[in-house]
């Protein structure tokens, strides 16, 4: 399959800071990136939750992309199928 790109949600709401969101945004903006997940460890800390990171992605790289990389990549690579385009 090659190499993946798993981008920390948070990374796109600012939470990790100006370096973190530069860096989240130029995975996108490059197209190398092909996955957005939680950073979850528990459900106060770093929750599982998606939803905020999915908005702000959404409106900056389209509703296509987000689809991609918050649904149908992960779900693609569960069931060892290929990728969606990006």
């Amino acid at each position: 399959m090659g190499v993946l790109v798993q981008v920390t949600a948070t990374s796109f709401t600012g939470k990790w800071g100006k370096i973190g969101r530069r860096l989240a945004d130029w995975y996108a903006e490059n197209q190398l990136l092909h996955v957005v997940a939680s950073d979850s460890h528990g459900t106060s800390h770093r929750s599982p939750v998606l939803s905020e990171s999915r908005k702000v992605v959404s409106k900056s790289f389209g509703e296509e992309f987000a689809l991609a990389v918050f649904e149908k990549n992960p779900k693609a690579i569960i069931e060892n199928q290929a990728l969606a385009s990006v």
